[in-house]
């Protein structure tokens, strides 16, 4: 009777055992797919064994790797209906032409500064970059193109164009996320920018990256009234915004992609 309860106990407890392994399993992929959910596609199970659950497991990161896949498929499928909106964008307006490439590019480089953001999410805050300014289509000419100082009435037609581009580009099914980030690349970190008064992280972060790169553009491009900044001009200005209109973490990227630059630069100039 002993050796059979001491067997009946054993039993039991190899079958806990047991349970615990699918309960494990399911627990990760519950976590898993939550974060696939939030859009990150980067998330994959660890696969250990050879049983039911392992090839379960499998299964979930093949579906995971086809996501990816037929979202890569999507944003390439949408690249000439972006080429499209850029041209028509900087048809009409002349400081844009190049800009929103400038903007990509110097988004790009800051984007490097962060080594642990996933490549996906990188490419998508960089076409984000690319389309910051595509609601300026809807600006009227006459407040678009004055040179002259605009009245308060004409700064809020201008802020408009945020609201403009996100409405464009919320109708890519593929693009909503990158809309919400064109709506807030002017909010600021003190929470004094538009068109929503967010202030420090509730800012999203590919806004944060956009700001940045928009205004080191706008600082290095000539304008109609003034001579663009040096690089070590604009060194100092994003350092004195750093904290109060940009994220202290995306100005220090960013000033560490100008010097970086600027030291490049002086080798060249030193081997010529």
């Amino acid at each position: 009777a002993l050796d059979w309860a001491k067997r009946r106990w054993f039993l039991l407890a190899l079958g806990v055992v047991g349970l615990r392994i699918p309960f494990r399993a399911m627990k990760r992929l519950s976590i898993a797919a939550e974060r696939i959910g939030r859009g990150d596609l980067s998330e994959r199970i660890p696969i250990n064994g050879s049983d039911e659950v392992a090839a379960f497991c499998q299964a979930f990161n093949r579906m995971v790797d086809g996501l990816s896949s037929a979202q890569d498929e999507i944003l390439c499928r949408h690249l000439e209906t972006i080429r499209a909106m850029i041209s028509a964008v900087e048809a009409k307006d002349s400081y844009t032409q190049g800009h929103c490439v400038r903007v990509q590019r110097y988004a790009s480089k800051i984007l490097e500064g962060f080594e642990d953001l996933p490549a996906e999410d990188k490419h998508r805050i960089e076409t984000a970059a690319l389309l910051h300014d595509i609601g300026k289509i809807g600006i009227p000419d006459d407040v678009l193109f004055k040179e002259h100082r605009l009245s308060r009435k004409e700064v809020e037609i201008i802020r408009t164009h945020v609201l403009i581009g996100e409405r464009i580009v919320l109708h890519l099914d593929s693009m909503k996320e990158i809309a919400r980030w064109i709506r807030h690349h002017h909010e600021r970190w003190d929470g004094l920018g538009y068109p929503d008064g967010l202030r420090g992280p509730s800012i999203p972060f590919a806004s944060r990256v956009i700001g940045v790169a928009d205004a080191l553009d706008a600082m290095l491009t000539d304008r109609p009234y003034r001579k663009g900044l040096t690089r070590g001009k604009a060194t100092k200005a994003l350092a004195a915004g750093r904290g109060a209109q940009f994220d202290p973490d995306v100005v220090d990227r960013a000033i560490a992609y100008l010097l970086s630059e600027e030291k490049e630069r002086e080798r060249v100039v030193a081997y010529a």
